[in-house]
């Protein structure tokens, strides 16, 4: 009876460690579709907002040398939803730009800049995934951004997410036109 007791505890453990591995799994599939789930520690229940980003896709276009990937940016802000399309060297930049006006933003995990193999398809893949917790990083890094509910007030927030036709093509800054750059300090207060 012992042995009996002993086998079925080992074939219950079992059961169980391979529940935890199936719940993990699914917990990392639901997060990439749908964002950062409220217990992490990038985001509470309190904290988070009411835009959702994700970057569903990368495509390539061009042709010859002059081919790069294209990363679709699907975002949600209240009941508005919209795509943006943004090269690696548009999120180089922003990534540049906010870690001038908050040195925190250098601790969020960004892809590295690639001169060989960047076309590589496994790369790429690679980059969508961190570029889109990169961009939920930010988002509740400033919960100005994330508590925006509507594309408007995004964008005027931050013009990173407007549309490459309504940027101003020679104010290239991915901050918007109203936003003084010009502080003394490098706190962000400019959302």
């Amino acid at each position: 009876m012992h042995a009996e007791l002993m086998d079925f505890n080992v074939a219950l453990q079992q059961s169980l460690c391979q529940k935890d591995v199936l719940l993990d799994r699914l917990k990392s599939e639901l997060e990439e579709l749908r964002g950062p789930m409220p217990t992490d520690e990038i985001t509470s229940e309190i904290t988070r907002g009411n835009v959702n980003i994700w970057i569903p896709s990368a495509f390539l276009t061009g042709s010859g040398s002059s081919s790069h990937h294209v990363y679709q940016i699907f975002l949600r802000a209240g009941n508005d939803e919209w795509n943006i399309y943004r090269r690696y060297a548009q999120f180089y930049a922003l990534h540049s730009d906010l870690k001038k006006l908050d040195p925190a933003v250098t601790a969020f995990d960004f892809p590295p800049k690639k001169s060989i193999g960047k076309k590589d398809s496994a790369l790429v893949e690679d980059r969508r995934k961190r570029l889109q917790i990169y961009l939920r990083r930010v988002l509740a890094h400033w919960p100005e951004l994330a508590h925006c509910n509507s594309r408007f007030l995004l964008e005027q927030h931050l013009a990173f997410f407007k549309d490459q036709k309504d940027v101003d093509q020679k104010n290239k800054s991915i901050f918007s036109p109203r936003r003084s750059r010009n502080t003394s300090d490098n706190h962000y207060a400019g959302l």
